[in-house]
């Protein structure tokens, strides 16, 4: 699962320098209910799209909100 989330542009910087992070993997791994099952997936990091595509991207027209473009797939 993606799940992207669109903030309007602020001038106060809201998030560190930096192109994203990993979150570690449990030692003992991590515990399955069941093969192929949503609860089993695991988040393994974040990208700060702002920093790793930033010429892509461009200000909103005021008439959008950030709820009107953020996206989760089914």
């Amino acid at each position: 699962m993606v799940t992207n989330h669109v903030f309007p542009p602020t001038d106060k910087k809201i998030l560190p320098d930096g192109f994203g992070y990993l979150i570690p993997r449990p030692e003992a791994g991590y515990s399955v209910a069941g093969e192929g099952h949503e609860e089993d997936l695991r988040t393994l990091g974040v990208v700060f799209d702002s920093c790793s595509l930033g010429a892509q991207h461009h200000s909103l027209p005021q008439s959008h909100s950030s709820s009107d473009h953020s996206t989760s797939p089914s």
